[in-house]
């Protein structure tokens, strides 16, 4: 799914705290957001599109409360050779 995409500098970001174990939820209005930042929509739909992000449990709403988006093992295995091979050898 990401053949010939680049991620931008913000969505590196958001990769970057999802790794860590972050949280990316939806509000009842639909805006996004991370550790307490409001998120463009558009980033998370590329990295949803992407693959990059999975919903933590599909039985809820999207906008329930502690439901949102995890890294995904996609995104985790992009994340982790992204670090790879940004790491001097």
């Amino acid at each position: 799914m990401i053949t010939g995409h680049r991620f931008t500098a913000v969505e590196q970001l958001l990769l970057d705290e999802l790794s860590g174990g972050a949280l990316l939820t939806l509000d009842r209005n639909g805006l996004a957001w991370l550790n307490g930042r409001q998120v463009r929509t558009e980033s998370l739909s590329t990295l949803k599109k992407q693959g990059m992000v999975s919903l933590t449990n599909k039985s809820l709403p999207v906008n329930a409360r502690h439901n949102g988006y995890r890294l995904s093992e996609l995104g985790r295995q992009h994340w982790f050779s992204r670090r790879l091979s940004a790491s001097p050898t």
